[in-house]
């Protein structure tokens, strides 16, 4: 998870030549077009798409402290719970 602004959060993936992240509001940032952390996160998103999971927009991320290491931070997530659609009389 990266915050690239204070209001602007997402996830992504990196290596020590390369990174990608793509933002809550669906923009991709990548180092490159032939980046390998653009490759990885575009699969990955072919992955969850095509099992049928929620948008982004359905999480609230935040970041803690990780317990174990006291240089790194542990991502949480939580899902927010599907809002019911208003019934139309007929």
């Amino acid at each position: 998870m990266v915050s690239l602004r204070a209001d602007m959060r997402g996830i992504g993936h990196t290596t020590p030549n390369s990174a990608a992240v793509i933002q809550t509001d669906g923009v991709i940032l990548a180092d490159s077009p032939q980046s390998p952390s653009l490759h990885a996160l575009h699969g990955w998103l072919q992955q969850w798409e095509q099992a049928g999971r929620p948008a982004a927009d359905a999480f609230i991320p935040s970041l803690t402290a990780a317990d174990d290491d006291p240089t790194g931070w542990d991502l949480r997530i939580l899902h927010r719970p599907a809002q019911p659609r208003p019934v139309s009389p007929r």
